[in-house]
């Protein structure tokens, strides 16, 4: 990236990115979403610095978000090498639909069908030269009514979809990571 301190992008980015193009790879996510509902906090461009649609219409939807939620789960003892990280990443679904089978369903069973393939798309990613993601695991599915007050005025049906990825990091890659940048001869 054009004026980034880092030669190399971040295992964080590179996780949320995957996610998306796991998703994206579904023709059916991409045939039950349009692309300007498929709501990324990952653009580079200048437009895209809120994504979120304050108005939204019947056109606007079904919405489908990706979320960072944190980590509850981080271990720095992991083992005598190594550190672990458990982060957590939510896929919001807004319908603006009561009927549950109509937008709720198709999209939720995409999206799990989707995911599946994890494993060549998220296991390869690399930090520092080795491989980072040990796997993929759900979370949590919960879906409601929505509150339109609180959703921008979608109403219908929505959902959060959680999605948990388990990372190791070298101790040493990390210390070497928060020296800096080494100067050359």
């Amino acid at each position: 990236m054009p004026g980034d301190m880092f030669t190399e992008v971040d295992p964080f980015s590179q996780v949320f990115q995957a996610l998306w193009d796991l998703a994206e790879a579904s023709t059916t996510i991409m045939s039950l979403t349009k692309p300007g509902n498929r709501i990324k906090f990952s653009s580079l461009d200048s437009t895209s610095r809120d994504p979120v649609k304050t108005a939204v219409q019947d056109g606007d939807l079904p919405e489908l978000i990706l979320t960072s939620v944190g980590s509850q789960d981080m271990n720095m003892h992991s083992d005598s090498c190594s550190t672990r990280l458990m982060r957590r990443f939510d896929w919001l679904l807004s319908t603006g639909e009561y009927r549950i089978t109509y937008r709720l369903y198709p999209v939720q069973w995409a999206l799990f069908a989707a995911m599946q393939d994890y494993p060549s798309v998220l296991l390869p990613l690399t930090w520092n030269g080795a491989q980072f993601v040990k796997k993929m695991r759900w979370g949590s599915l919960s879906e409601g009514l929505s509150n339109a007050a609180l959703n921008r005025g979608i109403k219908g049906w929505t959902s959060l979809l959680s999605v948990e990825i388990d990372m190791w990091f070298a101790k040493n890659d990390l210390r070497t990571f928060n020296a800096g940048p080494q100067e050359g001869p």
